[in-house]
């Protein structure tokens, strides 16, 4: 699925096997486990080609962390759990959860943004303090 975002272009990338969209640990569910946002930013920057896990080419600094635009430019308010386009191409994602964005929030340098998948509503939280999950995206290329 790809779309728009002020600041450019991005890509929400199924891992394609066998011709069918299919997603591993680490795309779609992007199951990572649960961690703070300094720890998500810093797993989406490094993640690569494993070879095995994933094997799209990438290298380190290919992917990265949503900002809001990004992200909510995902959610359908209209859908929910979870709050994705109907006819959406991620297989095992999860009906609910809270994936953090990369945007952090002006008021409060220390908190950044959440969305909740089952809704597709943002609410901001500590970096530190609160735990969510990843969706890492990269730029067509």
């Amino acid at each position: 699925m790809q779309g728009t975002a002020p600041g450019g272009p991005n890509t929400w990338q199924p891992q394609e096997k066998g011709g069918q969209h299919e997603t591993d640990d680490r795309l779609g569910g992007c199951d990572f486990g649960v961690k703070s946002w300094h720890d998500v930013l810093t797993d989406c920057n490094t993640l690569a080609d494993d070879g095995s896990t994933l094997t799209d080419g990438s290298a380190a600094g290919d992917w990265r962390l949503p900002n809001i635009r990004e992200l909510s430019s995902l959610s359908d308010l209209g859908e929910g759990f979870p709050a994705l386009p109907a006819g959406h191409p991620f297989l095992s994602v999860p009906n609910t959860g809270s994936y953090w964005v990369s945007t952090t929030f002006i008021g409060n340098t220390d908190s950044a943004y959440r969305v909740y998948l089952g809704s597709g509503t943002f609410s901001i939280y500590d970096k530190v303090s609160y735990t969510y999950r990843v969706w890492p995206v990269r730029d067509p290329g």
